[in-house]
């Protein structure tokens, strides 16, 4: 009953990652383990560094995969590569990360800021408006049927279109073309 407190705050910082309206990203570099694994999943975009090992350790001790890595594991890298990370209590490093889809990128620990600051520049070009309704898609799309999944994305597109972003991209747009520079 101590750890209570602890394990509500890690299960409510991986929800409040994974539920997030703006883009997360998480840089990894060195060990991650245990709940770090779960956190760094919840994320949007992770980039690790060429020195990262993601080791859930806790298989020995009878413990269990927390922070939410239990439900994205699996779906990040499959149900048989879940199992394998987590009978074989061996560490991922940041190839086999990559392999695996557990990391979006990998890249020497010097270049890490260098790519945290070219996602920022994509996100920067992102509407919240479009993310927020896109992340929800995509979370959604892993529990119900495509035509469920389809008529989602026809009333998301209708209040997309109805975003200022979405004006001023449409108005900018045009401008050029009237213009003649496309």
């Amino acid at each position: 009953d101590a750890l209570s407190p602890f394990l509500s705050i890690l299960e409510g910082a991986a929800q409040t990652f994974y539920e997030c309206n703006l883009p997360t990203i998480c840089l990894l570099d060195g060990i991650v383990a245990g709940a770090g694994i779960g956190l760094a999943l919840a994320a949007d975009i992770r980039i690790a560094s060429d020195a990262t090992r993601c080791h859930f350790a806790f298989p020995t001790l009878g413990a269990i995969p927390d922070a939410g890595s239990s439900y994205l594991l699996p779906r990040i890298i499959g149900y048989h590569r879940a199992m394998e990370f987590y009978i074989s209590n061996e560490p991922i490093d940041a190839v086999k990360g990559l392999a695996w889809g557990m990391f979006h990128e990998v890249v020497s620990r010097d270049k890490v800021p260098e790519r945290l600051k070219v996602w920022e520049e994509k996100i920067e070009r992102l509407s919240q408006s479009g993310f927020k309704l896109s992340k929800e898609l995509f979370q959604k799309s892993l529990f119900r049927p495509m035509r469920e999944q389809v008529r989602g994305e026809y009333f998301a597109q209708l209040a997309a279109m109805k975003s200022e972003h979405f004006s001023e991209k449409i108005a900018e747009m045009t401008t050029k073309k009237d213009e003649g520079t496309e």
